[in-house]
């Protein structure tokens, strides 16, 4: 029996926010600033105040710190009716959505696939 590890392991779980951004970013996808969750662009840019590319994500601090807070437990404090743990498992739920919505699932296996050194 492990000691000390994880008995499990949920690999969108294990990538940071910061990489959900990038892949999104390099896919070309959108960011639903309500739901703080990413999404295929609309064609002919429909005027959608609420849809703007994950790119944007570089340019504002705002949008940033919103999906790194959305996607991991940074800066959660608990409250009326959200637990840690809710806020947990939401994230992880968040983070398997979002990597479905990548092309390429396989980035968050091996960060030396991915070029670090």
């Amino acid at each position: 029996m492990p000691k000390g590890a994880d008995l499990h392991y949920h690999l969108s779980g294990g990538a940071y926010a910061e990489s959900f951004i990038r892949a999104a970013v390099e896919d070309g996808l959108c960011v639903d600033v309500k739901q703080l969750a990413f999404t295929k662009c609309p064609a002919g840019g429909d005027g959608d105040k609420t849809i703007v590319p994950a790119s944007d994500a570089y340019k504002s601090q705002a949008l940033y710190d919103q999906l790194i807070n959305a996607f991991s437990m940074r800066s959660f404090v608990p409250y009326a009716g959200v637990s840690g743990h809710d806020h947990f498992f939401d994230t992880l739920e968040n983070s398997e959505e979002q990597t479905r919505r990548t092309s390429r699932n396989g980035w968050m296996k091996s960060p030396r696939a991915r070029g670090a050194k």
